[in-house]
């Protein structure tokens, strides 16, 4: 039988009943399981992604401020570089060549010093953990970490009031473990090049010491008198520079400065002690008045915990090793710039080296050159095996740069 309206028209038929279960309720992000969500959290970009996630809500929170979930995640994605400060006096921060969308420039316009104007004479010589170290008028020291605008004076041990010609302040691991550091915790290396006078006569000494914020007190590792005359002049001339000219570099767990193209000298993070060698790179007549840090760097290879000192002469590339307990530096390598980099040799072209200015890093064991600043490619050198790789020249600088990272582990707390 058909069933009919009053109005003659067909009623339409009722849809077929269904066993489908009903639901009982929505869901949400708090239906979602721990292991999910981190799972979703470490294939996130940046800490600036997960700061902003763990904003979001409380179970989101609660899963990225567990430590064994940080802990991850920086085995997976490693130090984030926002950019670079340059060191020495007036120092800026340059941004990475191609820095996240995400970091915004409200963010970027917090890693301003300004909150330092009242200090007159800073010199920065490391960046470290999100953190800078400064020497103050050569007088003292600057911990500061201009994410939080948060700082630390430190005056000099009591041995060295008098005479405290600061040559560099360096932040090390917080403790032997390798803890990052931060405001609260963080220890600073303090190298000191100054003369003890008795008698008329003058000694050159080098003073190593270390400042812990977490015991709030200094810890003389070594001091060591220099009596050697070329060595003393060296020291001498790098304490009233007072500059990063002629920093080589931080490789091996030890601090390397150059001198005249005669002198490396070298200072042990962990112990302070003081070692120096002498390195001939001839021929005779050579001007080695301009071995700076563009001419004379120090590197250690990655697979060799082997030290080797790498200079620029003219036009040719040595490599050096240093020969410890002997005070030398023994030649490995001498090769021409030139012929190992295929470029056409001529005049108003020296060869120096470059530091990146980008969120890329240079292996360990290599280095970056070009023959002048009009040269339109730079080259990346192993210095072990010599290879060579050509790269279109953007994002450097010859000053020295120091990368900065986002603060880590960032500060999340679950309970909020």
């Amino acid at each position: 039988m058909r069933l009919i309206t009053a109005a003659g028209r067909k009623r339409p038929r009722r849809a077929r009943e269904t066993n489908a279960p009903v639901p009982t309720g929505s869901t949400s992000i708090y239906d979602l399981a721990d292991e999910l969500l981190e799972l979703v959290f470490l294939h996130l970009s940046s800490p600036v992604c997960l700061v902003r996630a763990a904003a979001a809500c409380r179970p989101w929170r609660r899963v990225i401020a567990a430590h064994g979930f940080l802990r991850r995640f920086r085995s997976l994605h490693g130090p984030h570089v926002l950019g670079h400060f340059n060191a020495g006096a007036k120092t800026q921060f340059v941004s990475a060549s191609s820095p996240p969308g995400e970091v915004s420039l409200h963010v970027r316009s917090r890693l301003s010093h300004d909150f330092l104007a009242n200090f007159y004479g800073l010199y920065l010589t490391d960046c470290r953990y999100g953190l800078l170290a400064f020497v103050h008028n050569k007088t003292s020291i600057v911990v500061c970490d201009p994410w939080t605008r948060q700082y630390r004076l430190l005056m000099p041990p009591l041995e060295l009031k008098l005479d405290f010609p600061c040559y560099g302040a360096f932040l090390l691991d917080a403790d032997e473990t390798g803890t990052t550091s931060h405001m609260s915790n963080f220890r600073v290396l303090c190298v000191s090049f100054f003369v003890n006078k008795h008698g008329g006569m003058g000694r050159t000494s080098v003073s190593v010491s270390v400042f812990s914020a977490t015991d709030n007190r200094w810890l003389s590792l070594a001091t060591t008198n220099v009596d050697a005359g070329v060595v003393a002049a060296a020291i001498l001339f790098l304490s009233i520079l007072h500059t990063s000219k002629f920093f080589a570099g931080r490789v091996g767990g030890s601090l390397f400065w150059s001198f005249n193209g005669t002198t490396v000298i070298q200072v042990n993070e962990s112990t302070g002690a003081f070692s120096s060698f002498f390195m001939s790179l001839g021929p005779a007549g050579v001007d080695d008045r301009g071995m700076d840090r563009g001419k004379v760097r120090a590197v250690v290879h990655k697979d060799s915990r082997t030290v080797r000192v790498v200079c620029i002469v003219e036009k040719e590339l040595v490599v050096l090793q240093l020969m410890q307990g002997r005070g030398v530096c023994k030649q490995e390598k001498r090769v021409d710039l030139f012929q190992l980099c295929n470029v056409e040799e001529g005049p108003g072209r020296p060869w120096h080296f470059l530091e990146l200015i980008s969120d890329e890093t240079v292996a360990p064991g290599c280095i970056m050159l070009s023959p002048n600043q009009k040269c339109s490619w730079m080259f990346l050198v192993d210095v072990e095996t010599m290879e060579v790789e050509r790269i279109e020249k953007r994002y450097w600088h010859k000053r020295q740069m120091l990368p900065y990272e986002l603060p880590w582990p960032p500060t999340i707390k679950a309970c909020l």
